[in-house]
C-alpha cells in the first residue's frame, strides 16, 4: 500500500561494507512499506550493495592516493549532492532524506536549506581524519532532524541528544536470515573434518590480519584445526597478499558471491580489529554467523560487546591476546560437547536482532520524522 510519502537514501560511499549494506536494506524496508525511495551514492567502483539492490543515481566521487586529491573529490562530490538534493526538494519529489554515516552532508545541508526532514543513521564514530570527521559531525549534529545508532556504543560515544536519537541495531536482510536459518538447521552438530577457524574482513592493518596470522602460524602442526581468511579487496591486493603470505593451513578467499556458503562450513568466527587502529560499532559479520549457529569471538570494545553476553554466544577476547585465542579454540575443537552449546547459545542470541522488527522500525521512524 503507497504511503503517498517520497524518500530519498543517500550513501556516499557503496561498496561492500556494513553501512552499504544496511542503506540498501533501508531502501527495501521503506519500500516494502509503501514509500516512495530513490537512491543517491558515489560512483566510486563498479557497484555496491546499495547499486547491486536498486536502481541509484549517482555523483561523482574517487579515491586516490593523495589524500589532498581526495579531499577534492569528496568537497566535488558534497557539492554534486547538495545540487541533486536541492532540485529534488524545488520540484517537490522529495519528502524525507535518510543519509548513511556522516559523509553525505551536502545532502544533509540542502534538504534542510529547503525544510526538509532528515534522518542521519550513523554507523561510525570516526573517520581516517579526525578534524574531517569532527567537522561533520559538528555540522550533522545540529542540522539533522533525528539520529539513529547502530549500537549504544555510537551513542554514547557521540553523546547524541536523547531527545533526537533512536538506538537501532543492525539486523540481516530477510532473505540471509532465512538462509542463515536453513545453514543453522543443518550444522548445528559439527560434521566430519577440521575445526574452521574464520575470520572476514579487508586488508587494512587495524582488522587484525596479523594476529590471525599469528594465530594459524600456532597451528601449523595440527591437522584437526583448519584456518579460513575471507578478504573483501581488490583482486591486485588479493594477489600480493596470497603470495606473501599463504601457508599450511590457511585458505584465502576473495569476496564470494554469498559468505553464507563459507559460514555453513565454520566452526568458529573470530573479528580480531586492533582497538588501537579501529573499534567497532556493530559486528555485522559476528551476527552473520551467529545467526548460522556458529559461535564467534569479537573484541571487547565497541558495540560487538552489544550483541551477546560473554561466554552466552561468543566470547570477547583482545585480539592481541594470543594465548587466550589460542586456548579457545583448542577447547572448541577438542570437546564437542562444548561446541554443540556454544552453537545454540549463538543462534539464540541471534534472534534478538529480528529483521522484520528492525524494517518495522526504519518504517515507523520514516513516518514519525517531521
Amino acid at each position: 500500500m503507497k504511503t503517498g510519502r517520497r524518500v530519498l537514501v543517500v550513501h556516499l560511499n557503496d561498496e561492500f561494507t556494513g553501512a552499504a549494506r544496511i542503506a540498501s536494506q533501508t531502501a527495501s524496508a521503506l519500500a516494502a512499506a509503501g514509500y516512495e525511495v530513490c537512491c543517491l551514492v558515489g560512483d566510486n567502483g563498479s557497484s555496491g550493495f546499495v547499486r547491486q539492490a536498486h536502481q541509484a543515481d549517482t555523483v561523482p566521487y574517487r579515491f586516490t592516493q593523495s589524500r589532498l586529491l581526495t579531499l577534492w573529490h569528496f568537497a566535488r562530490a558534497q557539492l554534486s549532492m547538495y545540487r541533486y538534493v536541492a532540485a529534488a526538494c524545488r520540484n517537490n519529489r522529495v519528502d524525507l532524506v535518510w543519509v548513511h554515516t556522516v559523509l553525505p552532508i551536502g545532502a544533509v545541508l540542502a534538504a534542510r536549506r529547503h525544510q526538509r526532514p532528515v534522518v542521519a543513521h550513523l554507523h561510525e564514530v570516526s573517520l581516517g581524519t579526525r578534524m574531517l570527521f569532527t567537522t561533520l559531525w559538528s555540522m550533522l549534529s545540529r542540522t539533522a532532524t533525528h539520529l539513529v545508532c547502530v549500537s549504544r556504543y555510537v551513542a554514547e560515544t557521540l553523546h547524541t541528544p536523547a531527545g533526537r536519537t533512536t538506538v537501532l541495531h543492525n539486523a540481516l536482510e530477510i532473505a540471509d536470515a532465512e538462509r542463515a536459518a536453513s545453514i543453522a538447521a543443518s550444522r548445528l552438530t559439527r560434521t566430519t573434518g577440521p575445526f574452521v577457524v574464520m575470520m572476514v574482513g579487508s586488508l587494512r592493518w587495524y582488522k587484525g590480519i596479523d594476529s590471525f596470522l599469528a594465530l594459524t602460524d600456532r597451528f601449523a602442526a595440527t591437522a584437526d584445526v583448519a584456518f579460513r581468511l575471507v578478504l573483501g579487496c581488490t583482486l591486485d591486493e588479493f594477489a600480493q597478499f596470497s603470495a606473501t603470505e599463504r601457508r599450511p593451513g590457511l585458505e584465502l578467499v576473495h569476496r564470494p558471491s554469498s559468505v553464507f556458503d563459507h559460514y555453513a562450513t565454520a566452526d568458529l568466527v573470530v573479528n580480531l580489529s586492533h582497538r588501537e587502529g579501529w573499534i567497532e560499532t556493530f559486528g555485522l559479520t559476528l551476527l552473520e554467523a551467529m545467526s548460522c549457529g556458529v559461535p564467534v569471538v569479537a573484541p571487547e570494545v565497541g558495540g560487538c560487546t552489544e550483541l551477546f553476553a560473554n561466554g552466552q554466544g561468543g566470547w570477547l577476547i583482545d585480539s592481541h591476546d594470543l594465548d587466550a585465542l589460542e586456548a579457545m579454540v583448542r577447547s572448541l575443537a577438542a570437546d564437542s560437547a562444548l561446541h554443540a552449546a556454544a552453537c545454540l547459545a549463538a543462534l539464540d542470541a541471534s534472534r534478538c536482532f529480528d529483521p522484520q522488527r528492525w524494517a518495522a522500525d526504519v518504517s515507523r521512524l520514516a513516518g514519525e520524522v517531521r
